[in-house]
């Protein structure tokens, strides 16, 4: 028992290592104290928290007012799609919009798009057919 409490004070930086403290009063020193240490831990987490969640607040508030314009709908459209248009379909308002949330990057989207471009080809779809071809001509390779 007197090394835990000792490990306890020491841990916490507390170090009451020059105070006696009746015995029976450790169990209830060492409980106070790791319950303190992690409430103390805890706020200090959520205050350096604070900062990004503000940010979160304002990109929400700046998208929920945001109105419609050409500018809007030229940022919103993927690239190599529907780019001789100004219409946006409702797939890439959900991307751009979780891009200007900093729900995703654009960084993350990336990847996707490409592989959604390997397999659509030049038809900007993909469809059942071509993913069952597909695969006959992997087998019979």
């Amino acid at each position: 028992m007197t090394s835990f409490y000792w490990s306890v004070q020491t841990t916490t930086t507390i170090g009451y290592g020059d105070i006696d403290i009746p015995f029976g009063l450790r169990y209830f020193q060492i409980f106070y104290l790791v319950i303190a240490t992690y409430f103390v831990g805890n706020a200090l987490g959520r205050a350096g928290n604070i900062k990004e969640e503000i940010l979160d607040v304002r990109r929400q508030h700046a998208w929920r007012r945001r109105e419609i314009s050409k500018g809007m709908i030229q940022e919103m459209q993927a690239p190599g799609l529907h780019s001789e248009n100004c219409q946006v379909d409702q797939y890439e308002f959900v991307v751009a919009s979780l891009v200007t949330l900093g729900k995703v990057t654009a960084d993350d989207i990336t990847p996707i798009m490409d592989k959604f471009r390997k397999l659509a080809g030049k038809k900007g779809y993909i469809e059942l057919e071509d993913e069952m071809a597909e695969r006959e001509q992997v087998e019979n390779e």
